[in-house]
């Protein structure tokens, strides 16, 4: 096994993969959520209930929003990473080649 440290995070690869991920979690999640808005019962006593629109509504926006804030969420992380680790050292990890 070898040791690395990982000294810097490019933020933009790192914001990046970040959002794909926040996105995609964000689309799953709205997904699941989408059936129970639909077939939610109107509670009594409401004057207006929630227009079954905006569900579907929501799995558009959502997950845009997941994958906006997941890229500022990883940019912001690498670039505090990387000030840190140039004050206290990096990761250590280790690796074994794959062959």
């Amino acid at each position: 096994m070898n040791s690395y440290v990982l000294r810097r995070v490019d933020p933009a690869r790192a914001a990046t993969l970040l959002s794909a991920i926040y996105g995609g979690m964000f689309l799953a999640l709205a997904l699941v959520g989408l059936p129970i808005l639909l077939i939610a019962p109107t509670p009594q006593g409401v004057a207006q209930p929630f227009p079954k629109y905006l569900g579907i509504f929501m799995v558009l926006i959502y997950p845009l929003f997941g994958a906006l804030f997941g890229w500022l969420a990883g940019h912001l992380i690498a670039l505090i990473y990387n000030l840190a680790a140039r004050k206290f050292g990096g990761l250590v990890f280790e690796a074994d080649r794959i062959v």
